[in-house]
This record gives structure tokens, C-alpha cells and sequence, in this order.
């Protein structure tokens, strides 16, 4: 088990314009996650960062992608591009790409050699509990 929060989402907005939408269902989902994750161990800490694209940033990618991993605390960031605007019910798209970042974590812990498979149980049974 690492000393970080065994997941965390976070929210990078790019300034006005940025839906409030997509804002208010990521800050839902992250203190859901903040209330199942206490007991949850894992032996990769994902950090999953919501990018909401705005009149100041606009992400550079589209869907989920592995970012900065550092060994020394067993963390991962995983990027989320997200539309400008959702198609349908906000929450159930941030946690539908939740889902997808932990699959791009579970991919990254196997092939680092972290994980002997590409699962993360407890993560992916944190997140089925949202």
C-alpha cells in the first residue's frame, strides 16, 4: 500500500467559459471516491486529473492518458480530456472515464512491472461502487 490516497480526482478548468456542468459532476464524484477509498489498498496510488477545456486551456489530447508517474510514491496521473459540453448525464460520463483511467493504470502497472496482471481489483471495485 502507498501513503497516498489509494485514488484522487482532481479538476483542471481552462478559465471562463469552462462547463459548470462537467465541474459540478467531477467535485461529485471526487467526494464520492473520498468517501469509499478509506481501507482500499492497492499497490499503485492513481491520481486522476479531469482537464475541462476552456477559454484559457484547451486540452491537447483527446479520451484518457497515463501522465507523470513517480516510483518513489507509487502515484500515477492519469489525464482525462473532456469535451466542451457533456452528451448526457455529466456523472455518468466522469465515471464511465474513470473507468478508462483505471484502465490505462492498470495497463501502466503491468507493463512497469508493478502488478504480475493488468488488474487492479481494488480500484476497479471502488470505482464499480460509484
Amino acid at each position: 500500500m502507498t501513503a497516498e490516497p489509494v485514488l484522487s480526482v482532481g479538476i483542471v478548468a481552462g478559465g471562463p467559459g469552462s462547463s459548470v456542468e462537467w465541474t459540478e459532476a467531477v467535485k461529485r464524484l471526487g467526494r464520492r471516491v473520498m468517501e469509499l477509498r478509506d481501507g482500499v489498498e492497492s499497490p499503485l496510488s492513481v491520481n486522476v486529473v479531469y482537464q475541462i477545456p476552456g477559454q484559457f486551456l484547451q486540452p491537447d489530447f483527446d479520451g484518457v492518458r497515463s501522465g507523470q508517474f513517480s516510483r518513489k510514491e507509487g502515484r500515477l496521473v492519469v489525464q482525462v480530456a473532456l469535451p466542451p459540453a457533456p452528451i448526457g448525464d455529466p456523472y455518468d460520463e466522469a465515471r464511465t472515464r474513470l473507468s478508462q483511467a483505471i484502465s490505462v493504470a492498470e495497463e501502466f502497472s503491468y507493463q512497469e512491472g508493478l502488478t504480475p496482471t493488468r488488474e487492479l481489483s481494488a480500484l476497479r471495485g471502488l470505482v464499480g461502487h460509484l
